[in-house]
């Protein structure tokens, strides 16, 4: 399923079509077989490090938050995606 998604969103590509947000997430939700969308600004979410390290527990990365630096760094990455350079 995951191959066959990735394809198709490379196809689409292909045919000179940029990318955008729309295809990004077309692309996601068939790969994860999922309606979801995108994460909630409020969303937090934290990573920890494993529980047999030497600092158990330690919080090593933070998602970003706040909609306006989310949207940001999504407009960046697709403006990155698309730059023939």
């Amino acid at each position: 399923m995951e191959k066959a998604a990735l394809w198709k969103g490379y196809k689409w590509i292909k045919k000179d079509h940029p990318i955008d947000l729309n295809s990004i997430m077309n692309i996601f939700q068939q790969v994860k077989n999922s309606a979801r969308g995108l994460r909630s600004p409020a969303s937090f979410i934290l990573i920890h490090r494993g529980k047999i390290e030497f600092r158990s527990g330690e919080i090593i990365y933070i998602l970003p938050s706040g909609s306006r630096r989310i949207e940001k760094f999504r407009d960046d990455l697709i403006e990155y995606l698309n730059d023939s350079q």
